[in-house]
């Protein structure tokens, strides 16, 4: 394979930056659309769906229920027997798991994406959405009464049906921890068309509370959620301004892993032990994270790893330390990483792709940040970081397929430098390097779900993301996922499977088996028809030992 050239940027890639600039001075609204779209209500249009790293497709009857009585209505009429029925969010699925061949059914309409605050709830400030509203609708309602959720998916146009189905992690997950933590009900609707009113008050032996513990990061296998119930954290007084501060340390870790003691305080600094309310709290209400009030205990914790583009690839390690504020941004720096509305996040995350282009990106944005180490940004910008990355491969698309794949690792914290070095030294012995390696630090779940990568002990999750062009380098990606699926097995740890997974069979066995087996005997009272499915599980799941 070809080494890399340690120069910043390469002629192509300049190439590639100047090809991309037409396709961006053209608004998003005059493009044509990615997709084929039928007349919305027509049963029998058939659409093209796509994943979101438009890597996959499916051509699918799409059904889109006008309320939840249509809804109901809908499934009781769906034939129970060879016909297979997969329920789709915002289409922020990286991998197949909103994919399927015979129907798609797709929850739009304004009646799904209601969003209500009760700020009188004795447990505190509570959040009731529809399924169909994106996490952009929920800030928009909750910031200007100074509150936020303690988790959200770092993508605005996630909805909160599709979140939920994948149990999402955020930046704020080191301290306060996954979704699943702060879901107080939801309401799911099984293939039947019944409903089930699933919240943790239920008697513990009825479906709805087994429901209630299965449905997070379950992938929309058992049901699909309508409506559900969220705490929400008081952050400020009602129409203050609010700000995310953000203070982040650039290091160099070096070129190998053992024995070396700058990585191991880099990992260890990831970490972050809260301290959590007894279960049997006050008011039946669930337990949430103390505030303790300190001014300078971060709100989040992440992390970034790449190697950088010298001759030796030395790795190099961001961690930001994040914290909120009741104060305004304006006048204030603002983190390049962090701005949706930048172009240059298109260079970044699109402009640069070659073999070590992204760490050109990275490398720049570490001298940056070597000048000003702090940086002061809106919070929905802040928490949907990720938004810049779509307008990018919005503007990249008319130019040329760009495609990016991110498999998440989940490793014990104790085995985290195992990893990082099986890591590093399977990438340099190939010199296939990642765009980056995203570092989360997670608490252990609240409650155990059977398809949660953390329901058994805290993590540290390795996200390693490859950027290609036209497919040129996906078999070698494929390839170095499948190896560190093997090294993840090898030490106890699971692919989370909220992303792409490519994994060999055995090591999803070793991995999964006992949550998917849990998972079956669950769906096959909700589901005894097996309606349910879609491409990522025939493809990942199914084959599984029973």
């Amino acid at each position: 394979m070809k080494r890399v050239d340690p120069g910043l940027l390469s002629r192509r890639q300049w190439l590639g930056v100047l090809g991309a600039l037409p396709a961006a001075c053209v608004p998003s609204a005059l493009r044509p659309p990615r997709c084929y779209v039928g007349g919305a209500g027509d049963p029998s249009c058939r659409e093209v769906l796509w994943s979101y790293n438009s890597m996959d497709s499916s051509r699918s009857t799409v059904l889109r229920p006008l309320d939840l009585a249509d809804l109901r209505q809908t499934l009781r009429e769906f034939p129970l027997h060879g016909r297979r029925l997969t329920f789709r969010g915002g289409g922020a699925s990286l991998d197949r798991q909103s994919l399927n061949d015979d129907t798609v059914i797709l929850l739009d309409n304004p009646s799904f994406a209601t969003v209500n605050v009760d700020l009188d709830d004795p447990c505190g400030p509570t959040l009731t959405v529809g399924a169909g509203a994106t996490w952009q609708q929920v800030f928009d309602r909750t910031l200007p009464l100074g509150l936020v959720p303690y988790c959200a998916p770092s993508a605005s146009f996630v909805r909160i049906g599709g979140g939920l189905a994948a149990n999402s992690f955020s930046r704020m997950s080191a301290r306060w921890g996954r979704e699943e933590r702060y879901l107080r009900q939801f309401t799911l609707v099984g293939p039947d068309g019944r409903i089930y009113d699933c919240h943790p008050g239920q008697a513990p032996t009825s479906l709805e509370y087994k429901l209630f513990h299965a449905v997070p990061g379950a992938q929309g296998y058992l049901g699909v959620v309508t409506r559900a119930r969220y705490a929400l954290r008081r952050i400020a007084p009602p129409g203050s301004p609010l700000c995310v501060r953000t203070e982040t340390r650039v290091q160099t870790l070096g070129r190998r892993v053992q024995g070396n003691e700058v990585v191991r305080n880099y990992l260890r600094d990831l970490c972050f032990e809260s301290k959590h309310l007894p279960p049997d709290a006050p008011l039946g209400c669930p337990p949430v994270p103390e505030d303790d009030g300190n001014p300078e205990t971060p709100d989040g914790i992440f992390g970034t790893l790449w190697w950088a583009r010298d001759p030796g690839r030395t790795m190099r390690g961001l961690i930001g330390r994040t914290k909120y504020l009741p104060e305004s941004h304006a006048g204030r720096p603002r983190g390049l990483l962090n701005r949706r509305d930048s172009f240059m996040r298109v260079f970044g995350e699109y402009g640069f792709v070659e073999p070590g282009g992204e760490a050109s990106f990275q490398d720049i944005n570490y001298h940056l940040t070597h000048g000003q180490p702090l940086s002061f940004d809106p919070v929905d910008d802040f928490a949907f970081f990720q938004d810049a990355d779509a307008r990018a491969k919005r503007y990249a698309e008319p130019r040329w397929r760009m495609t990016a794949a991110e498999q998440a690792y989940c490793i014990h914290p104790d085995r985290a430098a195992e990893f990082l070095q099986a890591l590093d030294e399977e990438v340099r012995d190939v010199e296939h390097y990642p765009a980056l390696v995203d570092l989360l630090y997670a608490p252990r779940d609240l409650r155990r779900h059977p398809l949660s990568a953390t329901s058994d002990d805290r993590t540290m999750v390795f996200t390693v993301a490859y950027l290609d062009r036209n497919g040129e380098r996906w078999a070698c990606s494929q390839a170095m996922y499948r190896t560190l699926a093997a090294h993840c097995a090898r030490l106890g740890g699971k692919i989370y499977l909220g992303k792409t997974v490519e994994a060999e069979v055995a090591d999803l066995d070793a991995m999964w088996r006992a949550g998917v087996h849990e998972l079956r005997a669950l769906k096959h009272l909700v589901d005894p028809h097996g309606l349910i499915t879609n491409e990522f599980w025939d493809r990942n799941l199914a084959c599984l030992t029973p």
